[in-house]
């Protein structure tokens, strides 16, 4: 028998932000076996997302070992946010031209590139603005 799935506990604010821009959420945490909490859909692109609580530290935030195999063995796109604004941008940077009603959302909050993350293949990204970041950036 299946537990209950635990999720994170910044999930529903980021599911509900994620929802007021205009996306609809499936919550895929009861799936397990390292599949992505949450399957997103906007205007016409869906998303998958792995969410990480961003108050624990980066190691606490690390995949779990089903969840990284899971995410390497994926042939698709997935993407770990920890906050609402990395869920906001990860939509906003497929809808550049939707970048004002994300920003209207997040409100004059500028990145710091304080939030990396490693994609598999080594580049360093900003799990907040999306930007790829050079070395010492």
């Amino acid at each position: 028998m299946r537990r209950a799935a635990n999720i994170d506990k910044n999930q529903p604010e980021i599911v509900d932000a994620l929802e007021r821009i205009g996306c609809t959420v499936q919550s895929l945490a009861f799936v397990g076996k390292g599949c992505p909490d949450l399957l997103v859909g906007y205007r016409g692109f869906n998303f998958l997302m792995e969410v990480k609580d961003g108050s624990l530290t980066p190691r606490q935030q690390q995949l779990k070992p089903d969840q990284s195999k899971w995410h390497i063995r994926w042939a698709g796109s997935v993407v770990t946010v920890n906050s609402v604004e990395s869920a906001l941008h990860v939509v906003q940077a497929t809808h550049e031209s939707d970048g004002l009603l994300v920003n209207a959302y997040l409100g004059s909050q500028k990145c710091r590139h304080a939030n990396r993350d490693r994609e598999p293949g080594g580049a360093v990204f900003c799990m907040d603005c999306g930007d790829t970041l050079e070395a010492g950036e």
